[in-house]
């Protein structure tokens, strides 16, 4: 599944039109999975062709029945930058070994991400498509 989430926000993160949105959900799956791709890393090589195998099928299977995905649109700057602007900013308090303030941000409640018209991104979903297994094997290696 979380060769699948890749796949996803790969393909699907080129209907944002903010582009810094999908990048941080990537860097939010690779960081909070370690073990999982560790896991995934051991494994032989031809188990490792199969799950590549497994996840590209989903993503097939599945691409005619997603929507526009609001959460891989989400996390970007336009919302950081909404947030600021016009959102709420709650003071937290910070982790272990940081000084200072630390500071939640929330867009408005009613802030919605923007998506990219089908003509920008159908070509940029086909072209990740087309190289998703060579990305797969290059993140498991």
């Amino acid at each position: 599944m979380a060769l699948y989430a890749y796949a996803l926000i790969s393909i699907d993160g080129a209907k944002c039109q903010d582009q810094t949105a999908p990048g941080n959900r990537m860097t939010q799956l690779l960081s909070l999975n370690p073990s999982t791709f560790s896991f995934v890393k051991s494994q032989p090589a031809e188990t490792r062709a199969e799950m590549i195998d497994m996840a590209i099928a989903a993503e097939k299977h599945t691409s005619s029945a997603r929507r526009d995905d609001d959460l891989i649109c989400r996390g970007g700057l336009e919302e950081y930058k909404a947030a600021l602007e016009g959102g709420t900013q709650t003071e937290v308090p910070n982790s272990t070994g940081h000084f200072g303030k630390t500071f939640q941000v929330a867009p408005p409640a009613d802030w919605k991400p923007k998506f990219a018209p089908p003509e920008v991104y159908r070509p940029k979903q086909e072209i990740a498509r087309n190289a998703m297994r060579e990305a797969l094997l290059k993140l498991i290696q």
